[in-house]
């Protein structure tokens, strides 16, 4: 089982891409998150397929205690902001530096712009994102459209590809139990 936290502030689509990841291609239809709320999925990726759970972490003021729990545990860490608020992308960034903090560069982290459909109301260039990633290792940068379902398979494919490298585990068949090592590859 590949375990991916997804984080960022309150209203920058979170729950609606993870609803886009888990039910593909069906409009989101989700209210805010209070606490956590965990959501298991399979998807196939390089003739593999993956078990993820992911722990959609609310962005309400008052759960950055929760972060630390989930973060630590995390196999791969999904960071989520806004392209129309600057404030949501400057508080991304804090995100992920505080990930790296913790993990180092064990774990990818996918920082993803949401609302990439929105643009009159775009705030932060793609090239601003790019930059700030470019210098971080096993840091990727996508954007997205939770909404518009704009990108969301490419980048739920693109974290599962980058959780599953870094796995030091096996490849077993469908019949076989999962492996002891916690891999959640069959």
């Amino acid at each position: 089982m590949i375990k991916i936290a997804v984080v960022g502030d309150t209203e920058v689509g979170k729950s609606s891409l993870v609803s886009r990841f888990v039910n593909r291609n069906k409009k989101p239809d989700t209210d805010h998150t209070v606490g956590v709320d965990v959501t298991v999925t399979t998807i196939h990726v390089h003739n593999t397929i993956y078990h993820v759970k992911f722990f959609d972490l609310s962005g309400m003021y008052g759960y950055d205690s929760l972060y630390d729990q989930y973060l630590q545990n995390a196999e791969s860490i999904v960071v989520v902001y806004d392209v129309t608020s600057y404030k949501t992308f400057v508080r991304a960034k804090k995100y992920v530096d505080k990930i790296v903090t913790m993990h180092g560069v064990e774990y990818p982290i996918l920082l993803v712009g949401n609302k990439m459909d929105q643009v009159a109301r775009r705030r932060v260039d793609m090239s601003k994102a790019l930059g700030y990633v470019k210098g971080k290792a096993n840091t990727f940068y996508i954007e997205t459209s939770a909404e518009h379902g704009g990108n969301t398979t490419d980048c739920l494919k693109m974290l599962v590809s980058e959780a599953s490298r870094n796995r030091k585990c096996t490849k077993t068949s469908f019949l076989e139990e999962e492996k002891p090592s916690g891999c959640g590859i069959v």
